[in-house]
């Protein structure tokens, strides 16, 4: 960002203005380890067939070399559309906008505007 002669926040969730308005946010929630998949995984934990997806990747020998973006791929091959990226599953509902592990990315969207 400095090379474009942008001012960076120095400390996350925060937001710096000039003519394009700069900010930082670390998936999954700043403290948390992981990524965008990983949040994902934690909307849908308490969903009945994450449970067969949690044995299943317990049960194999040789665990994928990203087994967030793994999980979340068998995840989605359980809904009755199956779609293979985490945007098309948003339009499609398969995350929760409501759940409480997305308060602090939708606050840091709407402080964004």
């Amino acid at each position: 960002m400095s090379n474009a002669n942008f001012d960076t926040p120095k400390i996350q969730n925060t937001f710096i203005d000039n003519k394009i308005k700069v900010g930082i946010y670390i998936m999954p929630g700043n403290k948390n380890e992981g990524m965008l998949e990983s949040l994902c995984l934690q909307i849908v934990e308490h969903e009945k067939e994450y449970k067969c997806i949690e044995e299943f990747f317990n049960c194999i020998p040789e665990k994928p070399k990203n087994i967030a973006k793994a999980k979340v791929q068998a995840f989605l091959s359980t809904r009755k559309n199956f779609v293979h990226s985490l945007g098309l599953a948003a339009k499609k509902g398969y995350w929760d906008f409501e759940h409480a592990n997305l308060r602090e990315l939708k606050k840091f969207i709407k402080n964004f505007q």
